[in-house]
């Protein structure tokens, strides 16, 4: 969103760089989270937490981190925004 709101558009031109890399990141991300998944499900990792229900368990969990993931939005979007020095090359 910030993209499009700052950069100009430019009509049929299209990146030089390939896509393959944002898919495999995805691929690698999917069976990360597939493999999490099962083995947690085979091994019943669920017994070993201080509830057995997995709503209990799950949800707690993902709250303690939503702050992590909004103030990580918010730093990415600020970082995007902020003006580089001129001289000075991209970090």
């Amino acid at each position: 969103m910030l993209a499009r709101k700052f950069s100009l558009p430019l009509a049929g031109v299209r990146s030089r760089l390939a896509a393959w890399p944002i898919y495999v990141a995805g691929g690698v991300g999917i069976a990360c989270c597939a493999f999490v998944l099962v083995a947690s499900v085979l091994l019943k990792a669920q017994t070993y937490g201080q509830t057995t229900s997995l709503a209990a368990l799950l949800f707690p969990h993902f709250f303690e981190h939503s702050l992590g993931y909004a103030f990580t939005s918010a730093l990415a979007g600020f970082l995007y925004l902020l003006p580089m020095s001129k001289g000075k090359p991209a970090r």
